[in-house]
């Protein structure tokens, strides 16, 4: 890997399972007096396909309830439109009628 290590400038190979940030780490991190040493590590070749496919699945979980808005929206936006319709033409109705009315009266 081309990324190196912020605290020790060195090659990331590993990633902590110990830490729950899952840290990537060089090998100093993991030696005596280093900030993961005695944790569980994985090799980063290993890590990076796991972090990518949580990204990935949670990417997809979050387009999903995008989708999910967006329908919602639509389906009130819907519900809008057809209220006014109706809406319109009750009004379109009383008008109708009141002309009529007006027009037995005379």
């Amino acid at each position: 890997s081309n990324q190196t290590c912020g605290e020790h400038s060195k090659g990331l190979f590993a990633g902590c399972q110990t830490c729950e940030s899952k840290d990537l780490i060089c090998g100093i991190c993991t030696e005596s007096e280093g900030r993961h040493e005695g944790h569980s590590v994985k090799a980063i070749d290993m890590v990076l396909p796991e972090e990518a496919s949580a990204l990935n699945q949670d990417f997809e979980a979050s387009n999903k309830k995008v989708q999910e808005n967006l329908k919602k929206e639509e389906n009130n936006g819907s519900s809008i439109r057809e209220q006014k319709r109706s809406h319109n033409k009750s009004l379109h109705d009383s008008r109708k009628q009141m002309i009529k009315v007006i027009k037995d009266e005379h």
